[in-house]
């Protein structure tokens, strides 16, 4: 098989891989304002203050990143060694226990068995960035940003049909079929058929080698290099604030929605589909445009600081019809920094650290989104829209912190 016919094959595998594995997340996190927030809520007791609700939501969307960091240097690393393909599995059957244990702590009314089920299925998380870092082994450099972005798609796929299912799930006529825990159930199926598809479809991507052996701690331990080496230190930084932008957005959006304008589980669903619309729009027509016309710097700058602007618009006009634009302009130029700059951090590493570059993309984000969920429970209490400030900020930080760097390829395939 040729090499561009086994890259789109590859493409096309992990493609299916990511659209389910996102389904069962969609599935899942249209419910979090639900499970906290209502008077009926089957975690929290009727007597619960808000600002009780308000923090055990944050403390369950942060200890899933929490998880992430320090499941993906891990998983990175030992796909290094072991094989994308292998490691894939691993993360994905995890992952469809750790929504049987959120299943069974919903239908319990257990919140602390809920928020153990989450930082558990955080740590199983890897499957994205595992996915990154097989498009990275089969893509020349000038490739990686479109190729990566196709993963990008499958994501918005994704985004799409599992909110709409848990919107479908939600409405009152439905309500006797279906209760708070059948999308976790539902999630669980989806993450064992997306085992049997990547063991049936993937091939894979690195040479396996048998070198020293990878712990969990050591590959904390190295995940520090993205600090340390001088080719990626700038860009740990600089991800770290978009990374926060985003963070900041996506972990409020849903209480802000549900809080400030009533909207329940249904419709909160339709609001993520349509961010997943977005995104697919893009990747098929807008972005291979910019990816031929600009230099991947140019592209992350000027997706940050319309990310950024979009953001600092949702604090001026907290209106909701403004925030379906902010969502729209957000979210696409979220899509085009970050695309360009997992390509400018692949690029800058050899070929044979792809898994662990992409494995401490993964923990930054952890870091990240725990550093926002633990932000954002306080200042939720006191202004509601004060994180689409910060994230705002964060994006054109990021954009600022581009603005030096210049990108190199570290080798070519």
């Amino acid at each position: 098989m040729s090499q561009s016919s086994q890259t789109k094959w590859v493409i096309f595998a992990l493609m299916v891989t990511i659209v389910i594995d996102v389904m069962g997340g969609g599935l899942v996190f249209p419910l979090f304002p639900h499970l906290f927030l209502d008077a009926n809520s089957v975690l929290m007791p009727a007597a619960a203050s808000l600002t009780t609700r308000h923090a055990y939501y944050a403390l369950a969307m942060g200890v899933w990143p929490l998880g992430i960091f320090f499941g993906t240097p891990y998983w990175g690393a030992m796909s290094d060694q072991a094989g994308r393909k292998k490691m894939l599995a691993i993360c994905l059957m995890g992952t469809a226990a750790t929504y049987v244990l959120g299943g069974i702590a919903v239908e319990s009314g257990s919140v602390w068995f809920f928020i153990i089920s989450r930082l558990i299925s955080g740590f199983f998380a890897g499957s994205f960035t595992l996915a990154q870092s097989a498009i990275a082994d089969v893509s020349l450099p000038h490739e990686k940003a479109q190729n990566m972005s196709w993963i990008t798609l499958a994501l918005s796929i994704g985004l799409v049909v599992g909110p709409f299912i848990t919107s479908i799930t939600a409405m009152p006529q439905l309500s006797k079929w279906f209760s708070s825990d059948t999308p976790f159930f539902f999630a669980a199926v989806l993450a064992c058929l997306n085992v049997a598809s990547i063991l049936a479809l993937l091939k894979e991507t690195v040479k396996v080698e048998n070198t020293t052996k990878v712990t969990l701690l050591k590959a904390l331990t190295n995940f520090t290099f993205i600090f340390t080496d001088k080719r990626v230190k700038a860009l740990a930084w600089i991800s770290l604030a978009v990374q926060l932008a985003w963070g900041f957005y996506i972990l409020t959006v849903p209480l802000f929605l549900a809080q400030r304008f009533g909207l329940n589980t249904h419709d909160i669903g339709l609001f993520f589909s349509a961010l997943g619309v977005t995104l697919m729009i893009m990747q098929l027509f807008v972005q291979p445009r910019l990816f031929k016309t600009f230099s991947l710097k140019s592209l992350f700058i000027g997706g940050s600081l319309v990310g950024g602007g979009a953001f600092l618009a949702g604090f001026a006009f907290p209106y909701l019809f403004m925030h379906w634009l902010v969502m729209i302009v957000g979210s696409a130029g979220d899509l085009v920094s970050y695309s360009a700059l997992m390509a400018i951090c692949s690029n800058s590493v050899t070929s044979t650290e792809q898994g662990k570059i992409m494995g401490s993309a993964g923990a930054l984000f952890g870091i990240a989104w725990v550093i926002t969920s633990s932000i954002i429970g306080p200042v939720v209490n006191y202004n509601i829209l004060i994180p689409f400030v910060l994230g705002g900020l964060c994006f054109i930080v990021g954009a600022v912190l581009m603005l030096p760097f210049r990108p190199v390829i570290a080798d070519n395939k």
